[in-house]
């Protein structure tokens, strides 16, 4: 299947950094030029900024469901430590600024994010005391991934969060979207007949408004799409003998 291939023009830094449209909210912009400033993985220490900047203002940071540490250090630092003599940048510099999400690049842009995943899986294991609990096993930040990357290639990576998976849901794309690698699959069906003028960040914005209507369950039916919501019975209470 033949995706995107008549791929759009895409914006630069200079339109991800001053201009409203392009970027979203001025927190956005920041970030951005954060990451445009300091692409590399070779400094920790700027790494952990990095980390803490886009998990926080994202509710997506890594610490989430990592329990707490064995040291006083924090887990953006045992991450970023990490980075350091990994490949990311290697991956992150075959994916040029001005490369658009495509069928052509869409291997690269799953691997790359399978890399983040795995790298910040193994820091916990290391960072965390709930390691030493048999069977425990840190949440997957597939989210916190995707967000950490859009901001380095915007053009490139989708964001993928519950919003955006809904969204693809309401649009009638079937799922499932579990995987980043399922989910930039169920993307690029999405993106596939579009005009040129889309971007992976203006495609989330509508995605994350479709999914907040889809995951609001306050009607009995999506106010985007009409799907009815199955309601689920809850369960009776067994009576008691009264003894």
């Amino acid at each position: 299947m033949a995706v995107m291939e008549d791929a759009p023009p895409t914006p630069g830094w200079e339109m991800y950094t001053g201009d409203r449209k392009t970027a979203g909210p001025f927190e956005n912009r920041i970030l951005y030029a954060m990451c445009r400033d300091n692409p590399a993985h070779g400094d920790a220490y700027v790494t952990a900024g990095k980390i803490t900047a886009i998990g926080r203002i994202y509710a997506a940071a890594p610490e989430r469901g990592a329990g707490s540490g064995r040291e006083t250090g924090l887990l953006a630092d045992a991450i970023a430590a990490r980075l350091v003599n990994s490949p990311l940048d290697e991956g992150l510099q075959a994916i040029a600024i001005s490369d658009g999400f495509s069928e052509s690049n869409r291997a690269q842009v799953v691997a790359a994010h399978q890399l983040l995943v795995d790298e910040i899986a193994i820091a916990t294991f290391g960072w965390s005391k709930s390691f030493d609990n048999e069977g425990w096993l840190p949440r997957t930040q597939g989210s916190f991934a995707s967000k950490y990357l859009h901001f380095h290639r915007p053009n490139a990576f989708p964001i993928m969060d519950s919003y955006a998976k809904a969204g693809l849901v309401c649009v009638g794309l079937n799922g499932p979207f579990d995987t980043y690698e399922l989910f930039c699959a169920g993307f690029a069906r999405h993106v596939e007949k579009r005009v040129a003028g889309w971007t992976p960040r203006s495609i989330d914005t509508a995605l994350v408004i479709r999914g907040r209507a889809h995951q609001d369950r306050t009607s009995t039916s999506c106010r985007a799409c009409g799907t009815a919501f199955v309601r689920r019975q809850r369960k009776k209470k067994s009576a008691g003998n009264g003894g």
